[in-house]
């Protein structure tokens, strides 16, 4: 299993990229381990489905990106548990089962939690299991 312990994190639109961004790192400095999952704010186009790109994209501290991929997203407490398809783990260079420690206040967690559910939405490779268990911080 990987493991990060993030004590940063953000969801946020960031127009200049023409994205959705949430960002969990490991620290407030930019340093560090890093998963980013992001989607695009315009409508996908031709191109971007011609390449596999109509979809979220994940990406780590590595420069490692893969679209899709993301087959289970829970939130228990202040962990987010992500289970990767073996093609994406494999693309990303961590394991399929991704555990991220939240060290956030609650009111953060819900706002990250609440950016992937953006991201997630309307997107065609929603993860099957996308749910905040119980004991879930609440806002």
């Amino acid at each position: 299993m990987t493991t990060l312990h993030a004590r940063a994190g953000e969801a946020l639109a960031v127009p200049e990229m023409d994205a959705y961004v949430v960002v969990l790192a490991s620290s407030t400095d930019g340093e560090g381990e890093r998963i980013e999952v992001q989607r695009r704010l315009d409508p996908f186009d031709d191109q971007d489905r011609e390449l596999g790109q109509d979809t979220y994209s994940i990406s780590t501290h590595t420069g490692a990106t893969t679209y899709a991929g993301i087959e289970a997203c829970r939130l228990r407490g202040s962990t987010l548990e992500l289970t990767l398809s073996a093609a994406a783990a494999k693309e990303l260079g961590v394991d399929q089962e991704v555990n991220v420690t939240l060290d956030l206040a609650d009111e953060a967690i819900a706002r990250l939690w609440d950016g992937l559910l953006k991201i997630f939405e309307h997107d065609r490779n929603r993860p099957k299991i996308l749910r905040r268990e119980e004991g879930a911080a609440m806002r």
